[in-house]
């Protein structure tokens, strides 16, 4: 759809995906044939039904033509698609509270993690974003386990007496 478009709160969109979007930078496939897109002279996020009820974003993962999980998505790694483009420039406050992402139709596993939506760092588009769910370095690990031998040693030695 070509020209000037304004979210509205309560709108929807769905997203279709038939691959992962970017991995480590590196883009797999491309808007518009490997995910759909929309192309449009201005987007106006000026609404104030955006800030009381927000635009849904609604994901569909596609294996080929029929839906299905993602064959190289890895939940591990941020993933970003870029799903609006437009010519001259977003309109209005961006704000990732006046989107929700339902992802109940995203059928490749998250283990955890979550989407946003996202402003295009280039200020022309929205992106949605898939962020992995934070996993403990493994000083933490070492940390906790310490922790643990600490109290079981002082229960032991409490004990005793």
């Amino acid at each position: 759809a070509q020209g000037t478009t304004q979210f509205l709160g309560g709108g929807n969109f769905t997203l279709k995906l038939n691959t992962d979007g970017s991995y480590n930078g590196s883009p797999d496939g491309f808007a518009g044939s490997n995910w759909d897109t929309l192309s449009l002279t201005t987007l106006s996020l000026s609404s104030t039904t955006l800030s009381t009820t927000p635009f849904v974003l609604t994901l569909q993962t596609l294996n080929g033509s029929s839906a299905g999980a993602l064959a190289s998505f890895d939940p591990t790694q941020s993933h970003t698609w870029a799903y609006i483009a437009t010519f001259f420039n977003l309109t209005g406050t961006f704000s990732s509270s006046d989107f929700v992402v339902n992802s109940t139709n995203f059928l490749s596993p998250t283990d955890g993690g979550s989407f946003s939506v996202i402003e295009d760092p280039t200020g022309y588009g929205l992106d949605l974003l898939f962020t992995p769910a934070a996993i403990p370095e493994p000083g933490t690990w070492a940390m906790f386990l310490g922790g643990i031998g600490v109290l079981a040693g002082y229960r032991k030695i409490r004990s005793r007496r």
